[in-house]
């Protein structure tokens, strides 16, 4: 393989890389990352794979090294391979940011913003956010990306994501991103309207157990909040029903007298409504926060938008008892 020049202290060229690296190098490598494969890439760059395999010759000739193994199910990135992969989506983010700002200075009625969304805020803050979003800037473009963190920070720091809304854990390492808190939040019982727990003087554990609870398991750590309550509120239910689904965990909580643990927001709507109940119990287990994640300050950019609609639909979700301060 060829190396790439070095000058005659023994170190690269100056300016080599900067020299001769294209958008189109990075790209290619930004796309066999997120496959996983060259086929995979290839198609989605529109190009044929025999294309794509030179140009990652000619990136790998550039860099004097290797920068994907081929293994049965398609290629992984070498340590030289992960280094150029987080250059080129950072790369590859500030020309999008860059050509979203062109767009806007040229067309206001363009401007667009994309929100990635975490479980829980996805389905009990960020459908009337988007409501008084659209009613304020009914021009603007909004699109939303639903997933677990560790699948949406990379992409908000690629600058494919202007912020991200839900829970807030704190990074396994410095990542350089804000993360704004804005409410707090623990697991809560659940209750239909018109259940005979809410009769109930003195909720005891016991009275509580003797229902049987659903217990969603969305996420592993929401998962882990939930037993954490079970724990703190000294349930032993007779029954638990575990499931993955948050639609048939509403069915059962409207038809039947079963509780669902659960953090409050993912019935958010229901609550509005009267159909649900949260139970009048202090809050249980681990207290997450919750807010915004961004790359500038939300005061600036995109965020600027929604921070004023998430602080107002928050406020009424404080008096539903569904967040906390």
């Amino acid at each position: 393989m060829m190396l790439a020049p070095v000058s005659g202290s023994g170190g690269p060229t100056p300016n080599y890389l900067e020299q001769r690296l294209k958008i189109r190098h990075l790209r290619a490598i930004d796309a066999i990352d997120r496959h996983g494969s060259l086929l995979g890439a290839a198609r989605s760059l529109h190009v044929s794979q025999p294309s794509l395999t030179r140009t990652l010759h000619e990136v790998e000739s550039l860099m004097g090294g290797e920068l994907f193994t081929r293994h049965a199910r398609g290629v992984q990135a070498t340590a030289m391979g992960s280094m150029l992969c987080e250059t080129a989506r950072g790369v590859l983010g500030q020309i999008r940011r860059l050509q979203n700002d062109m767009s806007r200075l040229a067309d206001t009625r363009s401007a667009s913003i994309t929100v990635g969304a975490l479980p829980v805020a996805a389905a009990g803050l960020l459908p009337a956010v988007l409501r008084e979003l659209c009613d304020r800037a009914p021009d603007l473009n909004v699109n939303v990306l639903q997933g677990r963190t560790e699948e949406l920070l990379p992409r908000l720091w690629a600058g494919d994501i202007d912020l991200i809304i839900g829970r807030l854990y704190p990074p396994d390492m410095p990542d350089g991103l804000i993360r704004t808190v804005l409410y707090h939040e623990a697991v809560s019982f659940i209750v239909r309207e018109g259940h005979p727990l809410l009769t109930e003087s003195d909720l005891s554990p016991d009275s509580i157990s003797r229902y049987g609870l659903v217990l969603p398991t969305l996420t592993q750590r929401i998962e882990q909040d939930v037993q954490s309550a079970i724990q703190a509120a000294r349930l032993n239910p007779a029954r638990q029903l575990r499931i993955s689904s948050m639609s048939l965990a509403r069915e059962l909580a409207s038809t039947t007298d079963f509780v669902v643990a659960v953090p409050a927001m993912l019935v958010a709507d229901e609550i509005r409504r009267g159909l649900f109940c949260p139970l009048a119990l202090p809050a249980q287990g681990t207290r997450r926060s919750g807010g915004i994640i961004s790359r500038d300050p939300p005061q600036s950019g995109p965020a600027r938008l929604i921070l004023p609609i998430l602080r107002n639909q928050l406020a009424e979700l404080r008096e539903l008892a569904i967040v906390e301060a």
